[in-house]
């Protein structure tokens, strides 16, 4: 099953770089933290490839790094460092700490947030409080820059929420992932690795519950409204839902945050990504008016070839069976292409998606911390009556 278990694909990620492991060397404490530019990627990079050895290699990529850092289209990431100067190799990263802006609505009031990512400690420089003092340093600079009301983070390691809280951050709520299976063999085999020493028996084993679950998920699910028309495009159709954002912006669910979803949003994040590919579906009526929108993409989780649901969104007052629709396009998608599963991550309760039992997914096994730091007094994004719709499109991941 897919979700945001330590080391896991596709799924969000706040590493502090894993295990010391016994050979990993202890530098006595001879770095400062300072704030970082564009001039530092090289060595940001390199601090990320010792770091997350083997883990999400395109994120080491420096055209990746630029979409990802400088690029973004809410303005360029806040950058911090840990530099060792110390060394004979000169300024040399050891650690860092991103905080990439971004634009949420409430209300129909656009307030300025953030997300923090990739914050690392090279091996050879654990155990020397950097994740702390790094982390204080980065969101102090950030208050003072006076232009950010609130950031967030999605760690899946439990391990570094004790230093998340020590310098203000606090846990909102759970988020899950759930899932829809398709065929149980793959999922099998990724389980249980030792099934596949018998060719064909995960096949065998899982036939009937698969056959059941699919069953089950396909009825659940239904087939939607089908005087909705379903389209397919590879890019942001940005006309159409230029239109359909202003719709929802102008009469947003009461209490609900949610990041902007204009069409230069969606340009940025799904079309400009250098080394990933997303396809939209789009629900329209009669008269090609969008109705709804889901963006979905193939990706590795847990080692399993999964449909992914990244995003979706629908117009006010529009029916949970144009949603069921769209999903039921996605599902078919997943068979197309020999998914094993579909697969996604969603706040509950969630105004825009009910309850992902009632549309033929499964809870899976996967839930992880949702935490929040003010940068601004009086913000309010800290209201716990806030009802948050977030999915993986609004992380860093998938």
């Amino acid at each position: 099953m897919p979700g945001p278990a330590e080391g896991s694909k596709g799924s969000p990620k706040e590493p502090v770089g894993g295990s010391p492991g016994p050979k990993a060397t202890r530098a006595p404490i001879t770095w400062t933290t300072r704030r970082a530019s564009v001039e530092d990627m090289e060595g940001i990079l390199a601090c990320r490839r010792v770091t997350f050895a083997g883990e999400d290699l395109d994120k080491a990529d420096a055209g990746y790094w630029r979409w990802e850092f400088v690029q973004n289209h809410a303005g360029p990431a806040r950058l911090f460092v840990a530099v060792d100067e110390g060394r004979a190799a000169g300024d040399r990263i050891v650690g860092h700490y991103a905080v990439i802006p971004q634009r949420f609505v409430l209300d129909q009031q656009v307030l300025p947030g953030s997300i923090v990512v990739d914050v690392m400690t090279h091996p050879e420089y654990r155990f020397q409080g950097m994740f702390t003092r790094l982390g204080s340093y980065a969101l102090e600079q950030c208050e003072g820059d006076g232009d950010l009301e609130f950031t967030t983070v999605y760690p899946i390691r439990e391990a570094v929420i004790p230093g998340h809280l020590k310098v203000g951050w606090r846990i909102r709520f759970l988020i899950g992932t759930y899932v829809m299976p398709l065929a149980m063999g793959p999922l099998l085999r990724a389980r249980l690795p030792w099934l596949a020493k018998v060719p064909g028996l995960a096949a065998v084993l899982g036939a009937v519950p698969g056959l059941a679950l699919r069953w089950w998920g396909r009825w659940r699910l239904g087939r939607g409204d089908q005087g909705v028309r379903i389209e397919r495009h590879e890019r942001v159709d940005a006309g159409r839902l230029a239109t359909f954002w202003q719709q929802v912006r102008e009469n947003p669910p009461a209490g609900c945050l949610l990041q902007e979803r204009t069409a230069e949003y969606l340009a940025w994040r799904f079309d400009d990504n250098p080394n990933r590919q997303y396809l939209f579906h789009l629900a329209t009526d009669p008269n090609g008016v969008v109705q709804g929108y889901v963006v979905s993409r193939k990706a590795p989780l847990l080692d399993v070839q999964a449909m992914t649901v990244v995003d979706a969104c629908l117009l006010p007052g529009a029916s949970e069976l144009v949603l069921r629709r769209l999903l039921a396009d996605v599902r078919e998608r997943a068979l197309e292409v020999g998914s094993p599963m579909v697969a996604m991550m969603v706040t509950q309760p969630n105004p825009y998606l009910p309850a992902p039992g009632r549309l033929g997914f499964l809870a899976a096994p996967y839930r992880f911390s949702f935490i929040t730091r003010p940068l601004a007094p009086g913000g309010r994004s800290e209201q716990d009556t806030l009802r948050w719709h977030l999915m993986w499109g609004d992380t860093d991941d998938v």
